[in-house]
């Protein structure tokens, strides 16, 4: 067996310990209160980033979740559609807060395969990305189980827009309800349903609880460094992407750059600079093509190739290609 021939363990990292969600927020708050948590452009265009910090997002879901809870949503079930946001990440957090079960449905789905999971999961409110409105009216017309629109981003026709629930929710904790603090949070109980991609049939229902995430999380944090900064560019539907990227980072007080896409993805590298990547093959399979079509380009395929040679033979010829192969994606 060729773990037993290795001549010491691996190390282990540091790890944050929570067991629910609102401890998580609250103790990544207190301690990084002013440090940015994330940074986003709302257009893709701009130069800019946008930025919260710990604190704001730790504020945010005080409020949202305030306001759910006089909503009674306990129990209730969930969809949240539309690409990776704070937005996204703060109403996830804080629908599992007041107890209530997420179902992070794929923006990209048919409207038929939505309604689907909507009426499989009897999900009766559904939080969604403005860019989604059309396609959510026609989800609504295949699936009536889902009576109450929350619009993500401002106005949106028969939709309450989440900027008023976050407000009422902030008036009210600013008034002195603690129903945030109070409200005994289950652990153990469903708290989000994800469905599977369905490649050999029919999705089918994930359940999980916190306490599934969480430990998950604060057992997996062990096992790889999570660095100062880190680019999010998987789909927040995905346990990969909200589990590992969004969870086990935030939660570590790593900030987070939300992409704005693949297609801007080499901009974004070279701008905002992460210090690690939390990838699937389809990304590490992009950055591989371009890297090749960029050495080869440049007229360096050769020397590029010959370094990668050197990650056989030793820890610095694997430096040396390294900082090759991050020069060729840079040029991007």
């Amino acid at each position: 067996m060729a773990f037993k021939n290795r001549k010491k363990n691996y190390p282990l990292y540091e790890t944050t310990k929570f067991s629910n969600f609102r401890e998580m927020i609250e103790n990544v708050a207190e301690r990084y209160p002013n440090k940015v948590a994330f940074q986003y452009k709302l257009d893709p265009k701009v130069k800019e980033a946008s930025k919260i910090t710990f604190a704001e997002c730790r504020d945010y879901v005080r409020a949202l979740s305030t306001e759910l809870h006089s909503m009674e949503l306990e129990d209730k079930k969930i969809a949240i559609i539309g690409g990776a946001s704070v937005d996204w990440f703060m109403s996830y957090t804080a629908i599992m807060n007041v107890g209530a079960v997420t179902v992070p449905i794929d923006k990209e789905l048919p409207v038929s395969d939505i309604a689907s999971i909507i009426n499989t999961a009897k999900c009766e409110y559904i939080f969604f990305a403005c860019d989604m409105l059309e396609k959510i009216k026609a989800v609504c017309a295949e699936a009536p189980v889902a009576t109450h629109l929350v619009s993500m981003c401002g106005e949106a026709e028969g939709a309450t827009p989440l900027t008023d629930l976050r407000a009422a929710g902030a008036k009210k904790f600013a008034a002195g309800d603690r129903t945030y603090f109070e409200y005994p949070i289950n652990n153990e109980k469903l708290s989000s349903i994800v469905f599977t991609s369905g490649t050999t049939g029919q999705g089918k229902g994930v359940m999980l609880s916190l306490k599934n995430i969480c430990s998950d999380m604060e057992q997996g944090m062990y096992n790889f460094e999570i660095t100062e900064r880190t680019l999010f560019a998987l789909p927040p539907h995905h346990t990969f992407g909200s589990t590992v990227n969004f969870v086990g980072h935030f939660a570590q007080g790593c900030e987070v750059y939300i992409s704005s896409g693949l297609r801007y993805i080499m901009e974004e590298l070279k701008t905002f600079k992460p210090t690690h990547l939390i990838l699937v093959p389809l990304f590490v399979e992009t950055f591989y093509k371009r890297i090749l079509a960029g050495a080869e380009k440049a007229g360096s395929l050769e020397k590029l190739q010959e370094r990668y040679q050197g990650i056989q033979q030793s820890p610095q010829g694997r430096n040396r290609y390294e900082k090759q192969a991050l020069r060729q994606v840079g040029a991007f």
